[in-house]
């Protein structure tokens, strides 16, 4: 059952790459409990795309856009 209120939690890595990890655990956490769910915002300081695991990258993202840009892509 999910809780009927996320808390807001303030956790925040240096890079994108470890915010992305920090999804994942908190992901970990609700699969193993779902009272664990959370909020939680974040940002990074260059702009990236970030693909679901899922998709495609070819298909979601202008790939030469984003070289041309140097805007990194990273999946989940």
């Amino acid at each position: 059952m999910w809780p009927t209120a996320l808390r807001f939690t303030n956790v925040a890595a240096a890079t994108l790459a470890e915010n992305l990890v920090v999804d994942e655990r908190l992901l970990d956490a609700v699969d193993r409990n779902s009272a664990s769910a959370c909020l939680r915002i974040w940002e990074s300081a260059s702009y990236a795309v970030i693909v679901g695991r899922s998709n495609v990258v070819e298909r979601e993202v202008d790939v030469s856009a984003c070289g041309a840009d140097g805007v990194g892509i990273h999946r989940r």
